[in-house]
């Protein structure tokens, strides 16, 4: 279990690196994203509080600006069922990222309203 875990981990700590990197490539080429590319929708948990990222409602935050130690679990949710829950904004899947506890620096940091 602890193996498996391990795994996991790094498998997480790799994808935020690849994201950032890319996302510091095409922020630095000042190219946008087609607009057939998917945009999951954004979900953070902290503790019992749950924030869904709607883009009318909140600015997305930089990748970069989550650190892989404030994160405790991740939670892809395909476009089905991320419909389900949240409606048209989840039509491309969802990304639920659960954040260890007593991290007020995360909340401050990744959410904030228009």
């Amino acid at each position: 279990m602890k193996i498996i875990r391990a795994v996991l981990v790094a498998a997480l700590a790799c994808s935020i690196q690849i994201c950032v990197a890319q996302e510091s490539a095409s922020t630095s080429e000042n190219v946008q994203s087609p607009a057939n590319e998917p945009n999951p929708l954004l979900v953070l948990k902290m503790g019992d509080e749950i924030t869904v990222l709607y883009p009318d409602l909140y600015e997305a935050p930089r990748l970069n600006s989550i650190n892989s130690e404030w994160i405790k679990s991740i939670e892809l949710i395909g476009p089905e069922e991320s419909m389900r829950l949240y409606g048209e904004h989840g039509r491309d899947g969802a990304i639920v990222l659960e954040f260890k506890e007593g991290l007020a620096l995360a909340k401050e940091t990744l959410i904030r309203p228009k």
